[in-house]
């Protein structure tokens, strides 16, 4: 699906800063969500299927409001955590969506430290080796 979207009023400097060094920020963007975005100047086209390409467009709107001032490729990227990437089964286990493949928890410990990663900033694992910290962390 394209969708397409002129940012209202132009500003060059805000646009700079959305899509940053090179065009960076809406590479970033359409790595993260699997979509095409093309501009010329204040109006942008994203293609892709419509969940993705209606989230990046969202993205692109919350980031182009914080636009004053260049934006970290960090800033892009905590905006795009609000993507559902780590969603629930049907059965009610964590599963977190990869590039490669979907990751799902094998025992109950696993699946409450995916839990703890989709809730709270910073997750320690402690544990012994083979347990799965560093696979489903990463």
């Amino acid at each position: 699906m394209l969708l397409r979207h002129t940012f209202t009023p132009p500003n060059n400097t805000r646009l700079s800063h959305l899509c940053g060094p090179l065009d960076a920020h809406l590479r970033q963007i359409e790595d993260a969500l699997g979509v095409k975005i093309a501009h010329r100047h204040e109006a942008f086209k994203v293609d892709g299927p419509k969940a993705k390409a209606e989230r990046a467009m969202e993205t692109l709107q919350a980031l182009y409001e914080i636009a004053q001032r260049p934006i970290d490729a960090a800033v892009v990227q905590l905006t795009l955590a609000g993507d559902s990437s780590m969603a629930e089964d049907g059965d009610g286990a964590m599963t977190l969506a990869t590039r490669r493949a979907n990751l799902r928890a094998r025992t109950p410990n696993q699946s409450v430290y995916l839990d703890n990663i989709a809730n709270h900033d910073i997750t320690f694992g402690i544990g012994p080796a083979g347990t799965g910290k560093t696979y489903l962390a990463v």
